[in-house]
């Protein structure tokens, strides 16, 4: 049996395709997160805060790309 499909940032930070952002919106999504999964709150895990670590980098690099590697 194969492992899951990895969900895209935009999945897993619930943002629209399409829709333009920005770092600060980024950041803000990612500490939102972060506050929710973590292995120490109720319906977090070591899992659920891995994969938002990598769909942030996943986001930021995306977005420098967008911007021509700015910031």
């Amino acid at each position: 049996m194969s492992a899951p499909t990895p969900r895209t940032w935009r999945e897993v930070f619930e943002w629209p395709a399409g829709e333009q952002l920005t770092v600060d919106q980024i950041d803000a999504r990612y500490l939102r997160l972060a506050s929710l999964s973590g292995r120490d709150r109720p319906c977090g895990s070591a899992e659920a805060k891995a994969e938002l670590d990598r769909a942030y980098v996943e986001a930021r690099r995306e977005l420098a790309d967008a911007e021509g590697g700015a910031r």
